[in-house]
């Protein structure tokens, strides 16, 4: 499987610039103020990331930001 926990905000923002008006809220997640809370997900089967997952760990519940790409099926696995 090729999922990947990323730590690397640049990686982030450079695939959520690839479509911002669709990764508006992941790109403004990295800010400081939001990043301590956050985990970033990544299906990147070649290496390049293709689908992007954002998990809020605080505040509770948890919440589950993701945004499926095409082709959908790398989300779906």
């Amino acid at each position: 499987m090729a999922v990947i926990e990323i730590h690397d905000r640049e990686q982030i923002a450079a695939f959520c610039r690839t479509r911002p008006e669709v990764h508006a809220y992941a790109l403004g997640d990295l800010d400081d103020f939001f990043w301590q809370h956050t985990r970033w997900y990544a299906w990147a089967p070649s290496g390049a990331i293709e689908q992007l997952v954002l998990l809020y760990d605080e505040p509770e519940p948890l919440v589950v930001h993701a945004l499926a790409e095409e082709p959908v099926e790398g989300m779906a696995a």
